[in-house]
This record gives structure tokens, sequence and C-alpha cells, in this order.
């Protein structure tokens, strides 16, 4: 008799937690939410596209590391080594080729 009563128990605290406004189904739908909105990609705006002078590779404006100014122009930068080694020695990295 004890043991069908403690089934029940069970059963019952069971079925109370099969999302009818139990905490721990809204927690499992909300992580279901938030997952779906990490897996979703963020949109950023889009920039101009621009070359790095130091490893010639095009990339967006909005992506650039950094930015140098030089003789009026503003160049952008891939990664902050290359912005450094342009900052060192500009000219040869702005010469026409």
């Amino acid at each position: 008799m004890m043991r069908s009563v403690i089934s029940l128990l069970v059963l019952l605290a069971l079925s109370e937690g099969c999302g009818n406004g139990n905490p721990a189904a809204d927690d499992a739908d909300k992580n279901r939410t938030t997952i779906q909105k990490s897996a979703t990609p963020q949109q950023h705006p889009i920039g101009k596209p621009v070359l790095c002078p130091v490893c010639e590779l095009r990339f967006d404006s909005n992506e650039a590391v950094e930015q140098l100014q030089h003789e009026g122009k503003t160049y952008y930068f891939l990664l902050k080594d290359h912005a450094t080694a342009f900052s060192e020695d500009p000219a040869r990295y702005t010469k026409v080729k």
C-alpha cells in the first residue's frame, strides 16, 4: 500500500512538470529560445571595401582593427602588427606598384 502511494506521488509530481506552468519547464523553454537567438547571425553594417597596405588583402572597413592617417589618406589594417609595421615605414607600403 505504501509503495503505491509513493508511486502515485511521484507520478503526480512528474505530471506537474510537463510545461503546465512549471518553472522548470519554463526554464527549459527559455534555454531553447536563447540557443535559437545565439544561432542567428548578427548583422553588422557594411562598410566600404578597403585594402590592407601591409598584407594587401581586401576586407570590409568595419572589420579594421586600426586606422592610420598618412599624407591625408586613411589606411585600414587587419592586424595591429600591420599598423605598427606601417607606422614604422609608411613609404614601404605606399609605393605605387
